[in-house]
């Protein structure tokens, strides 16, 4: 595996970018998915439509669901491995309203309000600028923002940081946050003198790997634990729009 260090391609470059992929065809990897977009979803205002950026989109998990929202969706990404994969699923997918684009999260090629719906799903934690990516993300959309990260606080996280103490990890360069951490990043970068609301939740409460047997009874946990607001969830997503 090999890992990148240019601001223009990130982390997820080779074989890195291969296997980010290829670990969400896997049974773990479309139970995290699942419970992942679901959470995504709930969060985001009924009455919100229209066209969805996805910032740091990867191999476009997340984009081909999240552009259902709006009848289109864009996806940005710095890796050029990445949205070589992402690509190849839009093409052979056959859709029309999926559009990926090479550019860094903290300069977006775009112009001010241009995106009703602004996402970034576990990338915020890889950028070099996170608070200048965050502004950005303000800049382009429309009033309101949905960031989801790695929670520190989750027992993935854990096994994450214990794994890296063996072995060299593309979450070696990560910045994990925590709730009141993110929350306080989020506000304090929306629009000057605006007042934003926040609502967070956390899923994905098991450990990466989930056998497929028990996927079942692990979702309705996870779904519990979702609605009782617990903040131990691997996934962590904050929707935070200006009042």
């Amino acid at each position: 595996m090999r890992f990148g260090k240019s601001p223009a391609e990130g982390v997820f470059v080779g074989s890195s970018a291969w296997e980010y992929g290829v670990w969400f065809q896997s049974s773990s990897g479309r139970y995290a998915a699942q419970l992942e977009n679901r959470l995504l979803l709930e969060l985001v205002p009924p009455e919100l439509a229209g066209p969805v950026l996805d910032v740091g989109c990867g191999t476009g998990t997340h984009l081909f669901f999240l552009s259902r929202l709006g009848g289109c969706g864009v996806g940005i990404d710095s890796s050029a491995d990445m949205l070589r994969i992402a690509q190849r699923r839009v093409t052979s997918s056959g859709t029309t309203d999926i559009f990926l684009v090479r550019a860094r999260a903290e300069a977006l090629p775009f112009q001010d309000h241009s995106f009703n719906l602004v996402f970034l799903v576990t990338s915020l934690e890889f950028f070099n600028e996170p608070v200048q990516a965050l502004k950005e993300a303000w800049r382009v959309g429309r009033g309101s923002l949905s960031v989801a990260v790695l929670n520190r606080l989750s027992l993935c996280c854990l096994w994450l940081r214990v794994k890296m103490a063996f072995q060299k990890s593309l979450f070696q360069s990560a910045t994990f946050y925590d709730p009141w951490e993110l929350k306080r990043r989020v506000q304090k970068t929306g629009p000057p003198k605006a007042q934003v609301k926040i609502t967070w939740r956390t899923t994905l409460f098991s450990f990466p790997v989930v056998p497929l047997l028990a996927q079942p009874l692990l979702r309705r946990i996870d779904r519990l634990l979702t609605y009782l607001h617990w903040p131990f969830g691997a996934f962590l997503v904050m929707w935070a729009e200006v009042n």
